[in-house]
């Protein structure tokens, strides 16, 4: 896990400035994280930039009136990352944990500081949700709306999901004429309607707001084409998907055979020969893993891998007999 470094200064502007020094991670998962992968600038010639990390719903690069946005990011020598999820917690929110430590990474290795407001760095406070008691989401208090609101005056460029703050976040960036970059993760109506009843009018209102927040921020993206659509009809302003490619670099290393043998004689408990499904991901209700063990095929071993919420739940599921 990641260790993150901590000023000592107890005022109300006092943050996390990650240092890829502080982290403590093998070489290996370093080099998968810290490639060169994000950001670039869209207007770019550059061969080193040719990998443009955003996206329209064909999977083609963004050339938008936002186009400053790009420049803004890559060139920005401080930048604010406002963020509920972040490393070392990974089991509540982990993609999106994992996301903003590579992007971190990334800004870090292009020589910018990269400042970190979160509860699980420790230095915003966290409010705890029903839905996932052990995650801590930012508490929009006196207090931490003192913090952002220095930190963002300080930044040459600002990084929100979505959050209860986010709102705030992005018109403290109006007031101090700071680009705010709001990216959307987490399908928060399908999340509420699933937890309460079923005429509640609060999954549209939450709804309403977030979509509310891409229009007000600089620029708005989320993380898939296909996500970018179902947004767009929803009434969201957003341009296009951020692409996983600074945290999935990873996979595009080689795996030498015998190193996949055995990967797949331990998911298979000794039955590699037959063909493997594998889920990987945070176990929670929205995921609805369930349904992977009511929909596998017989013949077929599927793999869940992950943790979460809903860590004893799944475990139930075991099944070894069946496969699953």
């Amino acid at each position: 896990m990641s260790s993150i470094s901590r000023t000592s200064s107890t005022s109300s502007d006092d943050a996390v400035v990650v240092d890829l020094a502080d982290h403590e991670m093998d070489s290996k998962q370093a080099e998968s994280t810290d490639d060169d992968q994000f950001p670039v600038d869209a207007d770019s010639e550059s061969e080193d930039d040719d990998d443009e990390d955003f996206s329209d719903d064909n999977g083609q690069t963004i050339v938008t009136p936002h186009g400053r946005e790009y420049k803004a990011l890559k060139n920005a020598k401080k930048v604010l990352i406002v963020t509920p999820a972040f490393p070392p917690n990974i089991s509540f929110g982990g993609g999106v944990a994992i996301t903003y430590d590579a992007l971190t990474r990334r800004l870090k290795k292009r020589g910018a500081e990269v400042t970190v407001l979160s509860p699980q760095c420790g230095n915003l406070d966290g409010l705890s949700a029903n839905m996932y008691p052990g995650f801590k989401l930012i508490a929009p208090n006196f207090p931490n709306l003192q913090r952002i609101w220095h930190c963002v005056g300080a930044a040459d460029i600002v990084i929100v999901p979505d959050s209860i703050v986010a709102q705030f976040v992005i018109f403290i960036g109006r007031l101090k004429h700071t680009p705010v970059i709001n990216n959307v993760h987490t399908n928060v109506k399908a999340l509420l309607q699933k937890a309460t009843f079923k005429y509640n009018p609060i999954p549209t209102l939450v709804d309403f707001f977030l979509a509310l927040n891409t229009w007000l921020a600089t620029v708005a993206y989320t993380t898939s084409p296909s996500y970018t659509s179902v947004l767009k009809k929803r009434g969201y302003r957003v341009v296009g998907s951020f692409s996983p490619r600074i945290k999935t670099q990873v996979f595009n290393e080689y795996d030498e055979p015998e190193a996949i043998a055995e990967a797949r004689d331990w998911l298979t408990k000794g039955q590699s020969d037959k063909p493997v499904l594998i889920y990987v991901g945070r176990w929670s209700e929205e995921k609805r893993i369930h349904l992977l063990s009511e929909a596998k095929p017989d013949g077929v071993i599927c793999a869940v891998i992950g943790d979460g919420p809903l860590a004893d739940k799944i475990n139930a599921l075991h099944d070894e007999k069946r496969g699953f």
